[in-house]
């Protein structure tokens, strides 16, 4: 059974998971094509303001989101808990300048 907790924590963790996917500082073994897959489904990954709106709205479906204080201190996870989908290393599909 998932609570409101859980499901928002499934969340922010399948974002981290998607950022060092996307990373090949995090992850080198991973294909390109997943790398790029993963990065472009983070261009639209809800952030945790989104979150907490949702929770807002329907808080019998999704908890508050985090700080999970367990995680601080990692530059990934500091980056998943800010809402930001940008990560050390090369932009892919952005365009420069």
């Amino acid at each position: 059974m998932n609570t409101p907790y859980l499901r928002t924590k499934a969340v922010v963790q399948a974002k981290e998971l998607l950022q060092a996917l996307a990373n090949p500082e995090a992850l080198p073994g991973v294909p390109d094509y997943i790398r790029a897959h993963a990065a472009s489904l983070l261009i639209r990954y809800p952030t945790l303001m989104e979150l907490q709106l949702v929770h807002d709205a329907l808080p019998e479906l999704f908890g508050p989101p985090p700080p999970f204080s367990r995680m601080r201190g990692n530059p990934q996870t500091d980056a998943v808990l800010a809402g930001s989908a940008q990560l050390p290393g090369p932009s892919i599909g952005k365009n420069a300048g």
